[in-house]
């Protein structure tokens, strides 16, 4: 039984010294394999930015003419200004979802773990240290900021504004164009009366240029309104190129949020590479020490056997049984352990000289034998005798 179980223990501990000269390894990859760039896509399809516009209709050549230009002016910019808050937020969402897929794919990371030699490690960290300079700066910085938004609207409104407070009412221009009329014909009224002396022709010539210039100045004025009108337009039309660049940074930006997210993932991907081998190089130096200690016991044991069955004369009767570990696997403390336990059994041995039995765990126990013996105490008063 003890030859056996030193068989056993021998292959054990040749299986243990394999491992350790050979350990199990996960499959090795390349650099490139391990630094393959990974994509995160953000789209903003869905969010084109088109009601981010304030319509140029409705404005005349005097401010309150066809209505009020300050109150179609103010209902514009608060659809504006609605229309961009809700804009703002709706990227958001897709940003988050992008963030919320990186995550996801770092997270897919943590638990591989690889075999680098000395030489890849070195190269991952030159490249990570490349790349961490590219994540120094955040990508969303001015992609969604509210504050250069409210910044751009206000300024947009204060310039619309400032030009619809520099146009005159229609009771201003009727005013301002009966003064010029009367002036004007108040200056020429002299010339009338000279030339009635020279007679009705020249009354009507005189006449005519009168009414020419009133004319000239009369489309004057009306080109003057129709430029101011037009300022006012072109304004308008400035705030919507605005929007409209504004509406394009952020597509832009989003672009940007997506190669600066697919640069962070790849970087962190090749940063769990490093920590996956640390892993393994951690799990396989603590798999030697345990098959080291395995070993150790292993030794122990088939020293203490070999003892044993050399001090009963028993002939050493070590053999090959690679059966013993063909399907042995050494991370399995139970099973290293049964290589170390004696075969039980259900058996019987005889108690003494009593003709009873007791149960015997062993088939090797055959005869248990109690004895007394005797103790004895030796004292100073008696010099030392046995009592």
């Amino acid at each position: 039984m003890l030859n056996e179980r030193m068989s056993k223990l021998t292959e054990l501990r040749e299986h243990l010294d394999a491992r350790i000269a050979r350990p199990e390894r996960p499959p090795e990859l390349t650099v490139e394999d391990l630094l393959q760039e990974e994509t995160v896509p953000v789209h903003f399809e869905k969010i084109d930015g088109k009601d981010l516009t304030v319509s140029v209709r409705g404005y005349g050549l005097a401010t309150d003419v066809p209505r009020s230009e300050r109150r179609t002016w103010g209902a514009s910019f608060d659809h504006l200004e609605t229309e961009a808050n809700q804009f703002v937020r709706k990227p958001r969402r897709v940003l988050a979802r992008a963030v919320y897929d990186a995550r996801a794919k770092t997270r897919d990371y943590l638990d591989e773990e690889y075999v680098l030699s000395d030489i890849d490690r070195e190269e991952i960290e030159d490249e990570l240290n490349q790349r961490v300079r590219l994540l120094t700066a955040p990508a969303t910085a001015g992609i969604l900021d509210r504050g250069r938004l409210r910044t751009m609207l206000d300024e947009q409104n204060r310039r619309v504004s400032r030009v619809i407070g520099e146009r005159m009412r229609i009771g201003t221009i009727a005013a301002a164009s009966l003064i010029v009329l009367l002036v004007w014909v108040a200056a020429f009224v002299p010339y009338l009366i000279q030339a009635g002396r020279h007679g009705i022709e020249q009354i009507g010539w005189s006449a005519f240029v009168v009414a020419a210039v009133i004319v000239v100045l009369a489309a004057v004025g009306i080109v003057t309104l129709i430029l101011m009108r037009r300022r006012l337009v072109n304004l308008l039309h400035e705030v919507n190129l605005a929007m409209k660049g504004f509406v394009s940074s952020v597509s832009t930006g989003a672009n940007l949020f997506g190669e600066y997210l697919s640069r962070l993932v790849t970087y962190l991907h090749a940063r769990s590479v490093l920590i996956g081998a640390d892993r393994q190089h951690d799990r396989e130096r603590m798999q030697n020490r345990r098959y080291s200690a395995a070993r150790n016991r292993a030794v122990d044991a088939i020293t203490a056997d070999r003892d044993i069955v050399t001090s009963l004369g028993v002939p050493l009767n070590v053999r090959r049984m690679p059966a013993a570990v063909a399907l042995l696997d050494v991370d399995d403390a139970r099973a290293v352990e049964a290589f170390f336990r004696l075969p039980t059994a259900d058996g019987r041995a005889a108690f003494n000289e009593s003709g009873e039995y007791v149960r015997a765990p062993y088939d090797f126990v055959r005869r248990l034998l109690v004895e007394r013996v005797r103790v004895f105490e030796s004292t100073r008063e008696n010099g030392g005798a046995p009592r």
